[in-house]
């Protein structure tokens, strides 16, 4: 499901450039059909970022910042 819709974004011509590049990072990252998963230094390198913006997008993913309640 959410892979559908990162492939969607990534085919929409619609789709902002920072949210093009945040949903090509998480499927090349992401192992799927058999296929191996992308390094961050493939990814960088496929996508002409640097491997530290790979690895914000990939943690800011992994572990949400949570507002505290009452915000």
């Amino acid at each position: 499901m959410q892979r559908d819709i990162l492939e969607t974004m990534v085919h929409t011509s619609r789709t902002p450039a920072k949210h093009y590049v945040v949903a090509r990072v998480l499927l090349m990252s992401d192992q799927y059909a058999g296929q191996p998963a992308s390094t961050d230094g493939q990814i960088a390198q496929a996508l002409s970022i640097s491997r530290r913006t790979v690895i914000r997008i990939k943690l800011k993913r992994l572990y949400p910042v949570q507002q505290p309640d009452g915000l």
